[in-house]
């Protein structure tokens, strides 16, 4: 394997946890607007 195939393969894993993150966080403010609003 050459190393220029390594570095596409660490970019294309640390861009699927970047949308993995992206993901879980406007699921997470999702919930916290909810919550507040049926809290009120």
């Amino acid at each position: 394997m050459n190393p220029l195939e390594t570095e596409l393969r660490k970019v294309d894993k640390a861009e699927s946890v970047a949308m993995a993150l992206a993901a879980a966080v406007s699921i997470l403010s999702m919930l916290f607007l909810l919550y507040t609003a049926f809290a009120v």
